[in-house]
């Protein structure tokens, strides 16, 4: 059986730092864009009034890999990121989408959540 890898994108809105790359635990990073990344797509899929300033605007994002059926799953991940990130500082920040590309054995496998509970 094959186990499916997915990349995690995760634009961290409200964040402020003027770092590029920071690795919080090995795989999950906090990654500078200068630009949002080629999200195949999926970021076509949103509603007008889910394209706000804050989305394709976010210059630091919540990057990592999964592999399907592992836990934590991407939501847990992005969760614990964000607690990570209260406890170091108590920081606004917070995710609002979240996007899965398939790689490899997955690759035209990709799909996009909303999240509608703001972490606070």
């Amino acid at each position: 059986m094959t186990t499916r890898q997915f990349e995690i994108y995760a634009p961290l809105q409200d964040f402020s730092w003027n770092g590029v790359a920071f690795e919080l635990t090995p795989g999950l990073r906090i990654r500078h864009f200068n630009q949002k990344p080629d999200l195949q797509g999926l970021d076509a899929t949103l509603a007008q009034d889910e394209q706000t300033d804050a989305f394709f605007y976010a210059q630091h994002w919540l990057t990592f890999h999964w592999n399907e059926g592992t836990e934590p799953s991407p939501a847990e991940t992005v969760n614990l990121a964000l607690v990570a990130l209260w406890l170091v500082k108590p920081t606004r920040s917070h995710v609002a989408f979240r996007f899965q590309l398939g790689q490899e054995a997955a690759a035209g496998v990709k799909s996009r959540c909303r999240l509608f509970d703001r972490f606070a």
